[in-house]
């Protein structure tokens, strides 16, 4: 094996990259209106899946913190206020070190669309579930499960937000990248005024 020879590994991610760079390209040759590039069916897919992110996360951030100091006898945790931060601080680790760690890891090994997908697969039951953490019946048991159910949700949601961005971007030219990014953190921001 020649030693000076291409791994074709390599070869094959920088066809690609100049592939991508040079559709970009083609796409700003033949310029389209603000209009036509925000309009077309992948931008406002893209957009539309941020925002409802945005929408669905925030309403579980507020929401957890009330469910988790609501009385058992209600269908809550009934944790303390120290519970509830400790909860919150073990998912908060969780997160930085799956920005730190993992993601950029799972963006060199899967497609972006893969990992919103199963983003959208591992994240459901999480979400449905949490209401009825409380029929564990044991406090013990609550205890752990809660943080763990916090934390995976972080890990999985770190990495479905990072994917929905990068889709986000590559679903413009790049002279309409920013107007689009606007655009779509406009609406993730309408998303999380209208949760609460």
């Amino acid at each position: 094996a020649d030693p000076e020879a291409p791994d074709t590994a390599d070869t094959a991610a920088s066809v690609t990259a100049t592939a991508n760079f040079q559709r970009l390209e083609d796409e700003d040759a033949a310029p389209q209106s603000f209009r036509q590039v925000i309009l077309s069916r992948k931008c406002v897919t893209t957009m539309l899946a941020y925002g409802s992110l945005a929408l669905i996360y925030v309403v579980f951030e507020e929401m957890f913190p009330v469910l988790a100091a609501t009385p058992s006898s209600l269908g809550g945790l009934d944790y303390s206020s120290a519970q509830v931060g400790s909860c919150l601080s073990i998912a908060g680790i969780t997160l930085f070190l799956t920005t730190l760690l993992v993601t950029p890891l799972l963006l060199k090994g899967l497609k972006l669309l893969t990992i919103f997908r199963w983003h959208l697969l591992l994240v459901s039951p999480i979400f449905m579930g949490f209401p009825y953490i409380h029929l564990l019946g044991s406090p013990r048991l609550i205890n752990i499960v809660v943080p763990i159910a916090v934390s995976l949700k972080n890990f999985i949601g770190c990495n479905g937000f990072t994917a929905c961005l990068l889709l986000n971007t590559h679903s413009v030219p790049m002279s309409h990248l920013g107007a689009m990014n606007g655009a779509a953190q406009s609406l993730a921001a309408l998303s999380r005024g209208l949760g609460p």
